[in-house]
């Protein structure tokens, strides 16, 4: 079955550069050149399909693309979260701009790859996005309250929890160790809420990591790619912005995953807190034996 499945990606592992090795190509649900609000029985919603039947629609697709294929940054996020009690225009004007909230069906892959039958409207609810809004604007709220170790306000955390949820996980966490948890239990509850809330909603918006092995590389590097969906971008954002990292990272000496609290800069290498004291002088020893470092100290 897998052999099957790799075998079929033949066309994907090229890019237009004749790269190999690329990135699985993810069909990216780019905005399309015209998206317009219509006003359904549910609600107001952004019709993603207006041009699904048009003769022109095809060649329009081809010259789309996420800001000229950049994805989404925190500044964007927060602009999303800003929307929350917006009209339906700013909506609408936010969709024009990146295109689809969630371009996955109910099974988390794209409708065309769906093997259930799953039917793509193209009609995304108004409702839906701002809902999402405010469920990321919670979240990051009640994350900068328990970094500087202070409960959440009761307002966002409404948003995420029944407040007799919370007394009641309470109740069961005292009961079961007081001594550890009496001081400072709705702050350690907090933490456990806005973990699983992130955790659930990086599975639900279809993130997913991806690898990429170059030609010329000696070891392949791993990292998130969040472009099956905008939503998916936007929780990625989040999530980063929550554990206050700049996203994922490749130790360049063991080679292992980890994530960095300062963005990694280009051209230098990345080492992880157990490598960050003695990769570099491993690393120079590694290149001298192999003749990549002349006897003087520079590079050969």
């Amino acid at each position: 079955m897998l052999r099957e499945r790799i075998g079929s990606l033949e066309g994907s592992l090229v890019d237009v550069e004749g790269r190999l090795s690329s990135p699985l190509q993810v069909p990216r649900p780019g905005p399309p050149t015209f998206v317009r609000l219509v006003d359904l029985e549910d609600g107001f919603a952004l019709d993603f399909q207006s041009l699904a039947n048009d003769g022109a629609g095809e060649q329009m697709a081809s010259r789309t693309g996420r800001q000229g294929n950049r994805e989404p940054n925190l500044t964007d996020l927060l602009g999303f979260i800003k929307l929350k009690d917006a009209k339906p225009n700013a909506y609408l004007r936010f969709a024009r701009r990146w295109g689809r909230l969630q371009g996955l069906c109910g099974h988390r892959v794209p409708y065309g790859l769906c093997q259930h039958g799953c039917v793509d409207t193209g009609h995304e609810l108004v409702s839906e996005w701002r809902s999402w809004s405010k469920v990321m604007g919670a979240v990051l709220n009640i994350a900068n309250s328990l970094h500087d170790n202070l409960p959440g306000r009761k307002e966002d955390l409404a948003i995420l929890v029944e407040e007799e949820e919370l007394e009641h996980i309470e109740a069961l966490v005292l009961a079961g160790n007081r001594t550890r948890y009496e001081e400072g239990i709705r702050i350690g509850i907090e933490r456990c809420v806005i973990g699983s809330a992130l955790d659930l909603m990086l599975f639900e918006s279809g993130a997913r990591l991806s690898c990429e092995w170059e030609m010329d590389s000696a070891a392949p590097v791993v990292f998130l790619a969040p472009s099956q969906s905008l939503l998916a971008c936007l929780t990625c954002q989040l999530a980063f912005a929550t554990a206050r990292v700049h996203g994922v990272a490749t130790c360049d000496s063991c080679m292992n995953i980890y994530t960095p609290t300062r963005k990694p800069q280009q051209g230098r290498n990345k080492y992880c807190d157990e490598c960050r004291s003695k990769g570099p002088a491993r690393d120079y020893d590694r290149r001298r034996r192999s003749g990549q470092v002349s006897v003087s100290g520079g590079d050969a």
